[in-house]
């Protein structure tokens, strides 16, 4: 998992301020991202996922376009036996976690802590087991 997060970060350095590099406006128009976005966050289990969805821009970048469909194509078998990574909601941490310092975390903060560390063991054990048919 580390060498891919190291390609796309590999690839926004090379593109410079912008994550990523995108297409023009007008190829954004014509490929309806604003309606995609719209589509795709209006079935976000959260909001802060919503707001990252519509945030989002079209890769332009024909490397990053092709780690995106490398990675696609990884995810096909497990999802024709219908096995899909646990999805985990970390929104309620995340809030937790970006509180201005000092922070201090108390009995129900730890137990929420631990909680979310246990649901992100079970999605690092599913790419594990996985491993074979999606290396990336």
């Amino acid at each position: 998992m580390i060498q891919i997060l190291e390609r796309i970060r590999g690839l926004e350095i090379e593109a410079g301020s912008a994550p990523t590099a995108l297409v023009g406006e007008r190829s954004g128009r014509l490929l309806e991202w604003p309606q995609i976005k719209q589509q795709i966050a209006s079935r976000c289990i959260n909001l802060r996922a919503a707001h990252e969805v519509l945030a989002r821009e079209p890769f332009g970048n024909p490397e990053r376009i092709e780690l995106e469909h490398t990675l696609a194509d990884e995810m096909r078998p497990a999802a024709a036996r219908n096995i899909w990574p646990p999805l985990i909601e970390l929104t309620p941490l995340l809030e937790l976690l970006e509180q201005p310092p000092p922070l201090r975390l108390e009995g129900p903060d730890l137990v929420l802590t631990a909680a979310a560390g246990e649901e992100l063991d079970s999605l690092r054990n599913y790419f594990l087991a996985e491993r074979r048919s999606a290396p990336s």
